[in-house]
């Protein structure tokens, strides 16, 4: 069972795009105020994060004094966060990417971790986990993980295929013709997240492609369809 004390929303196309790299500032500003609006909280309780595809780990222990989410330049620059923080809502801003959310309900600990296929080889979410054991004692056994919607195989296609040639990724690549690779990149996210101790029973998943399911934005799908391009949000905060 997820958690009561656990908010999590995964955001679609119906509210639009939230990466300022994709529309106007003002309407992008504007988004923000509306998703605060049905948050019902101030908008500045939105931490986004400025996403670098490593393995960077930020322990959000308070509000920076100068963030805002209507400044890029704010946000802080990392690909997973970890806090305790109560009603801090931590907003990480995908296309095909997937987002993982781990929730430790015994020390109410929150971490979002953004996972591609370089955080997959670098081993973000085992990096994170270890963070969250460290500061706050966390247990695989009390902790609870979501995997946000993202690409699945019969989508992530990719040449050549050595980029996804080491031993990491052997399970989770099916070789096609003309030198492609279909890769499993969420078959790899759940690996990872099973390594970790935590059980099947407290992995929740979403079935969606989302270069398939139009109600999310998608990097591929755009590519392939011409679309303009946009990013969702995957958010999630510990309630007080």
């Amino acid at each position: 069972m997820i958690h009561d004390k656990l908010f999590y929303l995964v955001t679609t196309r119906v509210l639009g795009n939230l990466s300022y790299r994709f529309d106007k500032e003002c309407i992008v500003k504007e988004r923000y105020e509306k998703l605060a609006t049905i948050l019902r909280i101030n908008p500045n309780r939105i931490l986004s994060l400025r996403l670098e595809g490593k393995d960077r780990v930020y322990h959000l222990n308070r509000l920076p004094k100068e963030y805002s989410v209507y400044k890029v330049s704010s946000w802080p620059t990392a690909d997973a966060v970890v806090t305790s923080l109560r009603n801090v809502y931590i907003s990480v801003i995908v296309a095909d990417c997937y987002v993982v959310t781990l929730y430790d309900f015994l020390s109410k600990t929150l971490s979002m971790i953004h996972v591609g296929s370089k955080g997959a080889e670098l081993e973000i979410i085992k990096k994170t986990f270890l963070v969250m054991q460290e500061l706050y004692s966390v247990l695989p056994q009390s902790t609870i993980a979501l995997v946000s919607p993202g690409i699945t195989q019969d989508s992530y296609i990719y040449s050549p295929p050595g980029k996804f040639s080491s031993k990491g990724w052997q399970k989770f690549v099916r070789y096609l013709e003309n030198n492609k690779v279909a890769i499993d990149l969420r078959g790899r996210v759940v690996e990872q997240i099973k390594e970790l101790g935590i059980g099947e029973e407290r992995i929740f998943l979403s079935d969606s492609n989302v270069a398939e399911d139009s109600r999310f934005f998608s990097h591929v799908r755009s590519l392939r369809r011409k679309e303009k391009e946009g990013r969702f949000a995957v958010i999630a905060a510990i309630l007080a």
